[in-house]
């Protein structure tokens, strides 16, 4: 009987890994352990938590400014008052610009440190090298309508450049890219169970 089972369930994605490793988690995370003087390691952190709060909350509304969820970039201002071009900062294939910048024709050629968030490219924040904070930059050209993250605008562009997405200007390309029906990758190679 053994042998019939092993040649029946021969192969599992890595899906099927995932979620064995989960439940191999949580079991752990929940069984008394004589270490922890009976208490699962969830009960022993909930009791710990309970005498000591070490875990400070965020406010709901600061969540997405914090340094933690972005990542740095340096980029250059562009633009030129001689050719009637107001300054912008371009990120992934992306203009993006603020009132403040569109009057500060100065900072044309120097550079500002973005704080990126990976997840939502709609507006990314400015700040000068001293570490003083111009503001929020907004994506134009239908960038800045829709949250989207940092690969769907790379796979965006990749089929703009391709020939394969063509859109108007000022509209939403994430409406276009998802008109167009692109297909999700396929489902991940099963992995052989020894």
């Amino acid at each position: 009987m053994h042998r019939n089972l092993r040649r029946r369930v021969t192969t599992a994605t890595a899906g099927d890994s995932y979620e064995l490793t989960a439940v191999l988690i949580a079991r752990y995370n929940t069984a008394p352990h004589r270490s922890l003087h009976g208490l699962s390691p969830a009960q022993h952190l909930r009791q710990r938590l309970d005498r000591f709060p070490l875990v400070r909350h965020v406010p709901v509304d600061r969540r997405d400014t914090l340094a933690w969820l972005t990542f740095r970039s340096e980029r250059t201002v562009r633009g030129s008052v001689r050719a009637g071009r107001r300054p912008y900062v371009a990120y992934e294939g992306v203009e993006y610009r603020s009132e403040i910048l569109a009057r500060s024709p100065a900072l044309i050629g120097k550079p500002l440190v973005l704080r990126v968030n990976p997840d939502d490219l709609r507006v990314v924040r400015a700040f000068f090298a001293d570490g003083r904070e111009l503001g929020p930059l907004t994506a134009i050209s239908g960038w800045g309508v829709r949250p989207h993250s940092l690969q769907t605008r790379q796979a965006i562009l990749a089929l703009e450049r391709q020939g394969r997405l063509t859109r108007d200007l000022g509209t939403d390309p994430i409406d276009v890219y998802s008109a167009i029906g692109v297909r999700k990758p396929a489902r991940p190679a099963a992995l052989p169970i020894n």
